[in-house]
């Protein structure tokens, strides 16, 4: 089978030329120039496929790493990119098999892929899931496998990272992870592939490893097929809208919008500030439209992930063009990989990377005769945040020689000349050689905390906890049977923000213990014991958040509790959930079973490890892991008072 029947066949369509050079080139380059709504998803995860099943090299073939990681900056993206991969390997499970695919973001985790390290798998997911994993913390799962993840997704993989622009800290985390690899070694291949349209080399390289090659951009075959032609010279019209961030901003914002909303159209508003975009949201939803209202929609990065998930399939339905139209009120979230197209696209001056993925949801095929985008300018000295002034002010400086910010005319500003810091400000480390050997013990330290990851993964500028809502009786301590939160029940909210709200309402805060001895407990925490990443529990009667706003500090309403999953266990020191077993089992069983799945796994492995590989002293381990449980200590632990079960079990 050629690539173009294999594409067609996933997707529907033809490929692209450079999505088929993709496919076919020797070695996939390290960094891919292609512009937003390209396809570069399509690009990279169909190439893969074709290189591992149907390349007709066989070199080539057999050396198509096992599995690719697919990381993400964000989780809107995440859902996007999960859903379209879902579609295609569907249209294709007759020809490739059951190839594994697993989603790995805050609020929807699937821990088990690990148990299949024979399967080909693709693994999407935010940087913080996989980046941690990558260093031998891996969030939101069990410590005691915190190895197994790491051994997986540091060998015989491919490393994608998409929206590199919005990564910060995590590109850098990136670029030295692969430097790592190939200079610990691996088993198996082990790839990486950066892709962004506003980057340089320069800005991805690191102490540890550098970009091999110039960028890999579309070609003038490209830009001649019909269909990119039309998206490459899509009309944008760009004009300072007159509107400054002032006393009178979300008066005269809100008249401009309602004026410049047309109906069976989308108009998105780009705000820099969560907390500006929610003001904004609730001022429009009270105004009047002269004819019918149209939906007005706020998403942002503070919603539980049931909330976000309803907002995500709502600004991605079809309109009615003869409908009202919808009003999309959003912060960054929506910069980069969500499919949608305004005709009016609003937004705050932003540095210049962000702008060029804000400008990309503006007639984003080229389906109007033009789109029209208006910025919002702002006091660069005063009303910075969360950018970086030189950032601000160099993008001001591009934007005055621009009238149209079409896909065309932005490939005619050279990327050396804007001198941006790209990665924006903040607290940030670039992990070494020895922080990753101190990463391979995994055993907390005397106080019962872990080694801090978090600053080699995101910039620290205000830094998010987590937290989860629970019902319990009034002035007392929740139970210790309280189950643990489900990954979609977080909330993820700036220390900063969330410590005002704990004083001015006088909440009291909780965390898990897991090394007390009674197995675990619920302990009562201050706000000098916040850091970065913590999960804390707090009573639904707390107040806080509400389905349209997210994190509103002001809201006073019982927050409903999302207990997603029933029953699920604490961590303690002495516990791993993933061991326990609703019922006995022979010790010989047990061992006669990891031996079995040796020989699976012998069967699945051989190729892609080599005849070298001693698979024979992994069968002697098989067979006497767990030898130790004989001991009388042991198994009178696990038999009680039942003295006359003469069994030895596991």
């Amino acid at each position: 089978m050629n690539f173009e029947e294999f594409f067609n066949q996933a997707t529907g369509f033809e490929p692209f030329p450079y999505q088929l050079k993709l496919a076919k080139m020797e070695k996939i380059p390290n960094l891919i120039d292609i512009p937003t709504g390209a396809g570069k998803t399509a690009a990279i995860v169909l190439g893969w496929l074709y290189r591992a099943f149907f390349h007709p090299d066989s070199k080539i073939k057999e050396s198509s790493p096992l599995r690719l990681i697919y990381c993400l900056p964000m989780r809107v993206l995440v859902e996007q990119c999960y859903n379209q991969i879902e579609r295609w390997l569907s249209n294709i499970k007759d020809i490739v098999g059951d190839i594994g695919l697993i989603k790995l973001m805050g609020g929807e985790i699937d821990n088990d892929w690990d148990i299949y390290p024979e399967r080909r798998t693709i693994i999407v997911g935010t940087q913080d899931m996989l980046i941690s994993r990558a260093l031998n913390r891996g969030y939101a799962m069990s410590r005691y496998r915190w190895p197994v993840q790491f051994a997986l997704i540091n060998n015989d993989v491919f490393w994608v990272m998409d929206e590199v622009q919005l990564m910060g800290a995590g590109v850098k985390a990136t670029t030295q992870l692969q430097g790592f690899r190939e200079y610990f070694k691996t088993f198996g291949p082990s790839l990486s592939t950066w892709m962004s349209a506003t980057l340089n080399p320069q800005d991805i390289n690191s102490f540890d490893f550098n970009i091999a090659g110039s960028p890999f951009a579309l070609s003038d075959d490209d830009l001649s097929n019909p269909t990119l032609n039309k998206r490459w010279k899509a009309k944008k019209e760009i004009s300072y809208s007159g509107i400054k961030l002032e006393k009178k901003y979300g008066r005269e914002l809100t008249e401009m919008v309602v004026k410049m909303h047309e109906k069976g159209t989308l108009t998105l508003v780009i705000l820099n500030n969560v907390k500006r975009a929610q003001e904004f949201y609730l001022r429009l939803k009270k105004e009047k439209f002269k004819e019918a209202t149209p939906e007005i929609l706020l998403i942002h990065s503070r919603f539980r992930y049931p909330d976000r998930e309803e907002l995500v399939k709502k600004i991605v339905e079809p309109l009615d063009k003869d409908g009202a139209g919808r009003i999309l009120i959003s912060t960054q979230v929506v910069e980069a990989g969500v499919d949608i197209s305004a005709k009016t696209l609003f937004t705050e001056v932003a540095p210049w990377s962000s702008l060029v993925q804000r400008f990309g949801r503006c007639n984003r095929y080229g389906e109007y005769e033009k789109g029209t985008i208006l910025l919002l300018d702002l006091n660069i000295e005063k009303r910075s945040a969360p950018y970086d002034k030189g950032d601000l002010k160099k993008a001001k400086e591009i934007l005055t020689e621009l009238k149209d910010v079409s896909l065309q005319e932005l490939s005619s500003i050279s990327l050396k000349t804007l001198n941006s810091k790209e990665i924006p400000k903040g607290i940030y480390s670039i992990p070494r050689k020895k922080d990753i050997v101190e990463l391979f013990d995994t055993t907390p330290d005397l106080s019962g905390n872990d080694i801090d990851i978090s600053l080699f993964i995101r910039i620290i500028d205000q830094p998010d906890i987590s937290v989860f809502y629970r019902e319990w009786g009034k002035d007392e301590e929740p139970p210790a049977t309280m189950p643990a939160p489900h990954p979609k029940e977080l909330l993820h909210i700036p220390i900063g923000e969330f410590r005002d709200f704990v004083k001015k309402r006088n909440i009291n805060l909780w965390v898990w213990d897991y090394l007390d001895k009674r197995g675990g407990r619920w302990q009562r925490v201050g706000t000098n014991d916040l850091y970065p990443g913590r999960t804390v529990m707090i009573s639904s009667n707390d107040g806080g958040y509400n389905s349209k706003l997210g994190f509103w500090p002001d809201e006073k309403e019982k927050v409903e509790p999302l207990i997603i999953e029933k029953g699920i266990l604490n961590d303690s020191n002495d516990l791993d959930r993933y061991s326990i077993s609703k019922k006995f089992v022979l010790l010989k069983d047990h061992l006669l079973n990891v031996v079995k799945e040796v020989g699976l796994l012998k069967y699945k492995l051989s190729d892609r490890l080599g005849r070298f590989f001693p698979w024979d002293k992994v069968e002697i381990a098989a067979r006497w892991h767990d030898v130790g449980k004989a001991h009388p200590a042991f198994q009178n632990g696990i038999k009680g008072e039942d003295k006359n079960d003469s069994n030895i079990y596991a």
